[in-house]
């Protein structure tokens, strides 16, 4: 794979061949690929340097990295500030939402703590209602135990729609389209603002009160929402700033002191590192680098709409700030003419992906 390494680095990093060379690299190298995406040796007529080293790069994406996953930015809050101890962690979830950005669908739901998680009176603010604005009470009132929320979870990402191939004929219009993913609207908060507002059908439990205890019929649809996963083969990438410290550990210890298991299709990513080592990386500017890395102090440098705090809904907010801040920093500063997801898939799926893409090289 050494050849489709060299030229794919030297284009990511703005090389530009003549007409002569792209054509011929693309004629001799990726005609087949070509054609299966729809384009003939016609469509590479009057095409700039820039378009065609611009086609050449996503062919050279789609031949090392362009396997389908889903790509899902989520968030987790917490009842307290979690620390883990040889016991297990001194918190519980208390928020668990999701965003799936090719198809703006979402996911929240209060968690229900277990009856040994309640150290405190239930009617005192949680050490971290300044970000979730939620009481241990509301939770309590309309909350969902955490073995029915994954459950939940799982049905929801197994019912996602299909991933959109990363390369495609737009794509490939040297233009500069490129499969863009959609993501909340930039002209102010109004669309973000009316989807956290007002309730979501599937979400009602976040209003009514509804019975705490797991049936033996949502037992068995959480079995199945186990099974649907070991049957398939897609995989997802799911993102939280700051995951790596609490959130991954703290799903995981949740799903086994359920007796749950997460599946291994799924794989988490940490957007905190990535945000950060790109900034670091990008030409100094005027204003340097933010005083802070959470999401919303690099939403507030970088000057993106800032949204209204709705309660019950912050976990979904900070998931849907997570994606727009990322997207927003990888269009700044990442590689130019890929989209985010091709950004992520490269940087997340290479060592996962090592086999698959062998076999397709080799064929």
């Amino acid at each position: 794979m050494a050849k489709w390494e060299l030229l794919y680095t030297r284009l990511r990093k703005g090389y530009v061949p003549s007409v002569t060379k792209s054509r011929s690299e693309i004629i001799t190298k990726f005609l087949g690929d070509f054609k299966r995406l729809g384009m003939t040796e016609r469509d590479l007529v009057n095409k700039t340097p820039k378009e065609l080293s611009m086609i050449l790069l996503q062919l050279c994406h789609d031949k090392l990295y362009a396997v389908p996953f889903q790509l899902l930015a989520f968030d987790i809050k917490y009842l307290d500030k979690p620390r883990f101890t040889p016991s297990g962690p001194t918190s519980c979830i208390a928020e668990l939402a999701a965003y799936h950005p090719e198809s703006g669908k979402m996911f929240e739901r209060l968690i229900l703590p277990s009856s040994s998680d309640f150290t405190a009176p239930v009617d005192i603010a949680c050490a971290d209602s300044e970000v979730t604005k939620l009481t241990l009470s509301q939770i309590k009132n309309h909350g969902v135990p955490f073995s029915t929320a994954w459950g939940e979870f799982l049905t929801w990402l197994y019912n996602l729609p299909e991933p959109q191939p990363t390369v495609s004929y737009d794509s490939l219009d040297g233009k500069g389209t490129f499969g863009h993913l959609p993501c909340v609207e930039k002209d102010g908060s109004a669309y973000q603002s009316s989807l956290l507002e007002n309730p979501i059908t599937s979400n009602k439990h976040l209003l009514y009160g509804i019975e705490k205890k797991v049936s033996s019929e949502q037992e068995k649809e959480l079995a199945q929402a186990q099974n649907l996963f070991q049957k398939q083969n897609q995989r997802l990438l799911l993102i939280s700033h700051g995951g790596r410290l609490a959130d991954v550990s703290m799903l995981r210890w949740e799903c086994k002191k359920a007796s749950l298991k997460v599946p291994k299709q799924i794989t988490f990513g940490d957007s905190y590192g990535i945000i950060k080592e790109k900034h670091r990386r990008r030409p100094v500017t005027q204003n340097k680098l933010p005083a802070m890395w959470g999401v919303k102090a690099l939403s507030l440098w970088m000057s993106m709409p800032q949204y209204k705090e709705v309660k019950g809904h912050q976990a979904l907010s900070d998931a849907i700030s997570t994606w727009e801040v990322l997207v927003e920093t990888l269009r700044r500063y990442g590689v130019e003419h890929l989209t985010a997801k091709q950004q992520l898939g490269e940087i997340f799926y290479k060592s996962a992906f090592d086999a698959v893409i062998q076999t397709r090289v080799g064929k």
